[in-house]
């Protein structure tokens, strides 16, 4: 069962604007939190990065461009 900061189960969503852009920052936005591993997406400025750490969980970490600077 979701909790209030995750998504719903089986509703199909866009991932823009799940987790905005803020100058300077990295923002997070929890899809999923279950015994077994926690899904998160990540939003990051230019110059920002993800600190170095561990975690018991494997991490995927896929790659998209900002909206607006992808190839057109």
């Amino acid at each position: 069962m979701a909790t209030s900061s995750e998504m719903a189960p089986a509703e199909s969503v866009s991932s823009v604007g799940l987790a905005a852009y803020q100058q300077g920052a990295v923002v997070s936005r929890t899809l999923l939190k279950r015994a077994g591993g926690t899904i998160a997406l990540f939003a990051f400025d230019e110059g920002q990065a993800l600190s170095e750490h561990t975690a018991p969980f494997d991490a995927l970490a896929p790659r998209g461009e900002p909206a607006g600077k992808g190839n057109a």
